[in-house]
């Protein structure tokens, strides 16, 4: 840095050397003042004082314009400038620097601060991923991502693109084994306890592992329908239970019965766990086959003395199923129902066997089907008993099974992004269950808040590295890593925050006024300051509910309105660029931006528009000195102090801190 201010300061003190050089030198400073655009020379003080001693007689700056407008080489080239001031040294540094042309220059530099800015965002990034990941209040991560943590450990962040192979390997590798991770991190500790408490989440434990028996062959659906209802792990009859999880656990006895009636031989048959629909057809149709069938069902109900809790007190289960001795119909249609969708299921089994026979490796999509035809039948067992009890929500028991069975086939089907939503979701999920519990009630230290905290928290890194893995060029993971800095809507960030420091643009249409008011109009048009903002959120209530309006104090640097306003007006086509005699190059863009163009400090309030980027705002700034070409005169219009008023889109480059609102 310091080797560059001292080479802008040799530039300036070589300027004000110009006038009293040689032709050499006086030709440099009035191509630096050319400009490629009006193809004019504005004659300043400095021009002025250099050409002079070039006409010993009658040397007044008009005079010296004209007879320089008369050279056969430079014809017509010099304007006045205007509204030319005297000259002072301080005035010459303003107009040396402000009169420039930095269209390259300006544009160079963006890009480098850009480009730096995201590679100090992406170190930081990685460095809060690395902290996250280590920190001892979240053995969820490392029970989850083992293998990513591990490598995540080794991680220098200032060589992450180095890194990014072995860490995308280790993540995929973990994303792999999700079901078992998963499991493994209810089993932590710290959730025992709420096992204890809420019964319902064992649930939860055993349906993950009904994905992986089916899977390997170890169950099959029949199977895991008796192990629903004979599990003691379970403790449906244990008293100390809620009579609405007791009451879960005999309808689900009662399915067990149901499948168990219609098993298959499977010694005999091992293409099919149920009965075949040719087999079922007389139970359907001959109503006297179906009488007895029922009763049956009925004695073997009683024999497990099966109870069941209403509003009015406590039934034997056995007598609610004999309350439906005159829907024989009923349940002759939904036996029907039930074996047409385990026909699916036998099918499915037989086709898996011939393979095996074959000896043909089974796919991936053949494990998928099983697993998917065996939930359906599961849960049409479990919906077959509603007729006893309509309110009955079979969804909660298999809701996480299916979802592990989602996400199986997101990981073999290389759908990343949706097998860290659908793994989440299986946490999330927890809550559905907590909830239905009559004995739960949410409380601050609620270790399923504590979950789902986590989850809200690790999500932006998985996805980040969900996307990473799905990446096949060096340019989809550099768009993965700049969505992970801050994505697009990062508006509502600061909106939701007790205080948020960021560098921030905005972007919008503007007045500028001559003084406090909404009168005497100076100018307006196309606003884009950059600067800081510090935004603060004020919470109030409203019919009981908290309500909050975000407040920033913004401090610009600069405006680059104009150039916006210019692109928007003629498109964003790159400029032709054109080689000169001497090997410099001349830019075509119809647009000459000087350092003073977009310089344009500012202090303003803006309110957010809650729940989207806009932000209404007013306050002082320095309106930029502006630069217009007539033909054959250049004009400059100095900077002006002015009250601005403001409608904006908001739009945060990064955040420096952030203290997010209370939920």
């Amino acid at each position: 840095m310091k080797k560059y201010l001292l080479t802008l300061s040799l530039a300036l003190i070589t300027v004000t050397c110009f006038s009293q050089s040689g032709i050499y030198y006086k030709a440099l400073l009035l191509k630096s003042q050319y400009s490629p655009i009006t193809k004019k020379i504005t004659v300043d003080d400095n021009v002025y004082n250099a050409l002079k001693d070039l006409f010993p007689s009658n040397n007044s700056k008009d005079s010296v314009i004209a007879q320089m407008n008369r050279n056969p080489f430079l014809l017509k080239m010099f304007v006045p400038q205007a509204g030319a001031a005297a000259t002072t040294p301080l005035n010459f540094v303003a107009s040396a620097v402000g009169g420039l042309d930095v269209t390259n220059i300006a544009n160079g530099i963006a890009d480098l601060l850009i480009d730096r800015a995201k590679q100090e965002l992406t170190i930081a990034f990685f460095d809060r991923f690395k902290k996250f990941a280590s920190d001892p209040q979240h053995p969820e991560f490392i029970t989850l991502f083992p293998q990513t943590t591990d490598k995540l450990d080794s991680l220098l962040s200032y060589n992450y693109p180095a890194m990014l192979p072995q860490l995308r390997s280790a993540f995929l590798a973990d994303l792999k084994q999700a079901p078992y991770h998963l499991e493994a991190v209810l089993a932590l500790s710290k959730y025992q306890p709420l096992l204890a408490k809420f019964p319902e989440i064992k649930i939860a434990i055993k349906s993950l592992q009904i994905v992986r028996d089916l899977q390997n062959g170890a169950s099959n659906a029949a199977d895991v329908l008796k192990t629903f209802a004979t599990d003691t792990a379970f403790n449906w009859k244990d008293a100390s239970m809620s009579k609405t999880y007791r009451n879960t656990g005999s309808l689900i006895n009662l399915s067990y019965i149901i499948s168990e009636s219609l098993r298959r031989d499977t010694v005999k048959n091992r293409d099919s766990i149920w009965v075949s629909g040719k087999q079922i057809r007389a139970l359907v149709t001959d109503n006297t086959l179906a009488t007895i069938y029922m009763g049956l069902i009925y004695q073997q109900i009683s024999s497990q003395k099966l109870v069941y809790y209403t509003a009015k007190g406590t039934d034997s289960l056995a007598t609610l199923f004999a309350n439906q001795k005159k829907n024989i119909l009923l349940f002759q249609n939904k036996i029907a129902e039930f074996i047409s969708l385990t026909s699916e299921v036998n099918n499915a089994i037989a086709n898996n066997n011939a393979k095996k026979a074959a000896k043909q490796a089974l796919t991936n999509d053949d494990y998928y089907n099983y697993i998917n035809t065996s939930l359906d039948a599961i849960n049409y067992v479990f919906s077959m008993v509603k007729v006893i009890d309509t309110n009955f929500n079979t969804n909660n028991i298999l809701s996480i099974p299916i979802k592990a069975n989602s996400l199986y086939k997101d990981i073999y089907t290389k759908q990343y992004n949706q097998a860290v939503s659908d793994g989440f979701d299986i946490l999330t999920q927890l809550k559905v269950l907590a909830d239905a519990s009559p004995n739960y009630t949410a409380s601050k230290n609620d270790k399923l808040d504590s979950l789902l905290t986590f989850v809200a928290k690790v999500k932006p890194y998985a996805i980040f590295m969900a996307n990473v893995v799905t990446a096949t060029s060096s340019a989809d993971v550099e768009a993965a890593i700049n969505n992970a800095i801050l994505p697009v809507g990062s508006y509502t960030i600061k909106q939701r925050a007790v205080w948020n420091f960021s560098v921030n643009g905005y972007l919008g249409y503007a007045f500028d006024f001559n003084k406090i008011g909404f009168s005497d109009v100076y100018a307006k048009g196309i606003y884009a300051p950059v600067g800081i903002s510090l935004t603060h959120a004020f919470t109030y209530f409203s019919n009981k509910t908290e309500r909050y309006i975000p407040i920033t104090a913004f401090v610009s640097i600069i405006d680059v309105g104009s150039v916006v306003s210019y692109r928007l007006s003629n498109g964003s086509a790159p400029a032709a660029t054109t080689t000169n005699a001497d090997g410099t190059t001349t830019s075509s863009m119809q647009q000459e931006i000087k350092l003073g163009s977009i310089f344009s400090p500012s202090a303003q309030i803006f309110w957010s528009i809650s729940k989207t980027p806009f932000a209404v705002g007013a306050g002082w700034r320095r309106t930029p000195t502006l630069f217009y070409s007539g033909g054959t005169s250049y004009t400059t219009i100095g900077a002006k102090s002015v009250f601005n008023v403001a409608l904006l889109l908001d739009i945060p480059f990064f955040t420096l801190k952030n203290t997010p609102l209370k939920q």
